[in-house]
């Protein structure tokens, strides 16, 4: 029988980085990495239709396509997986964005929790989205971050706050230690 690693899960609002940290400590820390999910599928939609956008009916799918990518990662083998984004974001931008619940996401999230999130703060500068309609502004973003909290606090899901008042070496160094003492429990 094989041993499923355990998932450290970058999250939180839009234009925090967690791309950009997801890929850092899964390089540093020599780690699969698993893409967002939502990326991943407006952007293959895209290439074949210009025109798709986002919408409540993509919302399903789009956890899906990412728990299958994760579910692909793990089955290579790694002592932990690196994730940008999971189904707690599908569900949370799903309630933001559309209004939707779902008890099958529900479902999914519970069936594989994440051993630690990194909740990255709002406290870095806006970037804008050069993909149409990705980004909903950097007012949606304050509300984001506390539907984030929210959700973590209440799930009672294991997480750290990453912030360091803008300074993104100190954030980046902050989340490359809190990851490393995971591996170091896993040793």
């Amino acid at each position: 029988m094989s041993c499923i690693p355990p998932r450290i899960v970058i999250t939180g609002a839009e234009s925090t980085g967690k791309t950009t940290l997801a890929r850092y400590l899964a390089q540093q820390l020599k780690l699969h990495f698993s893409p967002e999910s939502a990326r991943h599928y407006l952007d293959a939609h895209l290439s074949v239709n210009p025109a798709f956008e986002l919408s409540v009916d993509t919302v399903v799918p789009i956890a899906y396509t990412g728990r299958a990518t994760e579910m692909w990662l793990e089955s290579l083998g790694n002592r932990c997986l690196i994730c940008d984004t999971d189904v707690l974001s599908t569900i949370v931008y799903g309630r933001q964005l559309y209004g939707f619940e779902s008890d099958e996401l529900e479902l999914l999230l519970s069936n594989r929790p994440a051993r630690l999130y990194l909740l990255l703060d709002i406290d870095i500068g806006w970037t804008p989205d050069p993909t149409p309609g990705q980004r909903a502004g950097i007012e949606a973003r304050v509300e984001s971050h506390r539907l984030f909290l929210h959700e973590l606090e209440a799930r009672n899901l294991p997480f750290e706050l990453i912030s360091a008042a803008g300074n993104t070496h100190l954030r980046t160094e902050k989340a490359l230690r809190i990851a490393q003492s995971v591996l170091n429990t896993l040793s």
